[in-house]
C-alpha cells in the first residue's frame, strides 16, 4: 500500500478531509468493481484502470482508507496493464478472559475457595474524521453463573493502559437476598465511566446471576487496553463434572440455561461512520464475547474389609484435609451401609483422607490416605461425556484376639510356672494356719 502524495505538503488533517470528501463521492454515485471474488483472507477485484478507494461495507475489524492504483508499464514496447496488491491495515478490537491466572481459559477450586479473574479488552482505533455514537458509551459488561460468588466491589480493580483507575462514590443496596452496586470510575480527576453489579433483574429470571455492566465515555475512544480483575468464590451451586467438550455450551444464545460455572463476558461498540457518507446504518454494533468455565470434582469413597472388597464397611468416618500435615481440614464424610461416601466441591490437586472412626470391629487406619484429583479425559463417561472425580478404595483389618507366639516348649514352661506360683501359694495358707496366724 503506497502513500498518497500529489507533489504538495499536506497535513495530516487536510488528507483526512480530502479522503472524506474522496468517499463520500464514491459512496454517492455508486461507483463500484465489475467482478469482485472472495477466497480465503484474499479479495480480488477485476475492474478498469484507474485509482480506487478500499472501503470494506461490514467488518468485525476497522480498517484504513485503502487506495489501490491499476496502471500500464512498458514491457518490450507495447502498454501492460500491471495488478495491484493491496494489504489491508486493520485495527482489530479483542476481548481476552482468563480465570486463575493471565491466559487460562479453564479452572477448578474447591468450594468457597477465593479466585480471580481478569478480563481484557481494546477498541479499535477509529479514523480520526469518523463520527462515532454510541447508545451508553462503549458497554464492557460480565455475567456470572449462579454458582460463582461475586465477592464485593470493593474487589474490583481497573486499569487503562498502564493507569490504575479508581471507584468512588460506591454504594451497596441489599434487598433480601439481591444487592445493588453503583460506583464512578475516576482516571485521576477525570470521570470516564460507570459501573453497575447486581444480581436482581434479569438475573431474577435467569437462576440468580450476577451482572457487571461497565459504561465508559465517548470520550474513550482509542486502542488501549482496558483491565478488569475481580475475586469470587465457588458456591453449593456450582456444576460438579468436567465436560468433555465445554465448548459446546452457547451462553449468549442460550441465556435461559446459562451454566452455573461459566463466565460470559462481552465488549459491545458500534462501528464508525463518517457524517456525510454514513456508511454503516446504527444497528451494526460490535458485539465480542467470550466463555471461560470453572469446575469442581467429587470424591467417592469405597470401603471394604482387606482381602474381601466385596464385603463392605458403614460407619467409617473420613477427614478431609488438602495439606499433608493436617491443619487444612475442608470437611468430612461417613460411608452408608454399602461402604459408600460422597464428597462434592473439590478442586484439581492433592487431598489427604484421615480415618477418624473405623467400622466396628476393625482396626483404625495408622496413616492418612493421600488421593490426587485431576482431569482425566481417559475416565470420561462414554454416556454423559463427563469427569467427576475419582473413586477410591480403602481396605480396614478385623480387629482379633491377640495370637500366642513361640512353641509348644514355651507353652509348657508357662504353664509349669503357673502352677508353681500356685502351689506356692497354698503351702504359705496352710503355714500360717499351722502356726494360728492371721491370714
Amino acid at each position: 500500500m503506497g502513500d498518497i502524495t500529489n507533489g504538495s505538503t499536506q497535513t495530516s488533517s487536510t488528507l483526512d478531509v480530502l479522503v472524506s470528501d474522496y468517499a463520500a463521492y464514491i459512496y454517492n454515485n455508486k461507483i463500484t468493481g465489475t467482478s469482485l471474488s472472495k477466497s480465503g483472507d484474499v479479495m480480488t477485484l477485476s475492474t478498469n484502470t484507474g485509482s480506487y478507494l478500499i472501503l470494506p461495507w461490514k467488518s468485525d475489524s476497522l480498517y484504513a482508507v485503502m487506495v489501490g492504483n491499476l496502471n500500464y508499464k512498458e514491457e518490450n514496447g507495447e502498454w501492460v496493464k500491471q495488478n495491484s496488491t493491496i494489504v489491508a491495515k486493520a485495527s482489530k478490537p479483542y476481548i481476552n478472559a482468563s480465570v486463575g491466572k493471565i491466559g487460562q481459559k479453564e479452572a477448578s477450586y474447591i468450594i468457597g475457595e477465593e479466585y480471580t479473574y481478569y478480563v481484557e479488552a481494546a477498541l479499535p482505533l477509529f479514523p480520526t474524521n469518523s463520527k462515532i455514537t454510541f447508545k451508553n458509551g462503549p458497554e464492557f459488561s460480565v455475567a456470572l453463573g449462579k454458582g460463582i460468588t461475586f465477592q464485593g466491589i470493593d474487589n474490583l480493580e481497573m486499569n487503562i493502559g498502564n493507569t490504575k483507575l479508581s471507584l468512588i462514590d460506591k454504594k451497596t443496596e441489599v434487598d433480601g437476598k439481591y444487592f445493588t452496586s453503583t460506583a464512578t470510575i475516576m482516571n485521576g480527576d477525570t470521570k470516564i465511566g460507570s459501573i453497575k453489579i447486581t444480581n436482581k433483574g434479569r438475573a431474577i429470571e435467569l437462576g440468580n446471576l450476577t451482572y457487571l455492566d461497565i459504561y465508559l465515555n465517548d470520550s474513550l475512544v482509542t486502542n488501549q487496553k482496558i483491565r478488569c480483575s475481580f475475586k469470587t468464590k465457588l458456591n453449593e451451586k456450582i456444576e460438579v463434572c468436567r465436560k468433555k467438550s465445554q465448548s459446546s455450551i452457547n451462553a449468549s444464545t442460550n441465556f435461559n440455561l446459562f451454566p452455573s460455572n461459566v463466565m460470559f463476558t462481552g465488549f459491545v461498540f458500534p462501528h464508525a461512520y463518517d457524517e456525510n457518507w454514513k456508511l454503516y446504518a446504527d444497528e451494526n454494533w460490535i458485539d465480542i464475547t467470550e466463555s471461560i468455565y470453572v469446575f469442581t470434582y467429587k470424591l467417592q469413597l469405597n470401603k471394604h474389609v482387606l482381602g474381601n472388597p466385596t464385603k463392605k464397611l458403614g460407619g467409617a468416618v473420613f477427614e478431609i484435609y488438602s495439606d499433608a500435615s493436617l491443619t487444612k481440614k475442608i470437611g468430612s464424610v461417613t460411608t452408608d451401609d454399602d461402604g459408600f461416601a460422597e464428597f462434592s466441591g473439590l478442586g484439581e490437586g492433592k487431598y489427604y483422607l484421615k480415618e477418624v472412626t473405623a467400622p466396628t470391629g476393625y482396626s483404625l487406619l495408622k496413616r492418612p490416605t493421600e488421593i490426587e484429583i485431576k482431569y482425566d479425559e481417559s475416565l470420561i463417561d462414554s454416556e454423559t461425556g463427563e469427569y467427576c472425580g475419582p473413586t477410591v478404595d480403602i481396605a480396614n483389618q478385623k480387629i482379633s484376639a491377640l495370637p500366642i507366639t513361640g512353641g509348644m516348649g514355651t507353652i509348657l514352661y508357662t504353664l509349669v510356672g503357673i502352677l508353681l506360683i500356685g502351689s506356692a501359694g497354698i503351702g504359705m495358707i496352710y503355714y500360717k494356719r499351722k502356726n494360728k496366724l492371721s491370714v
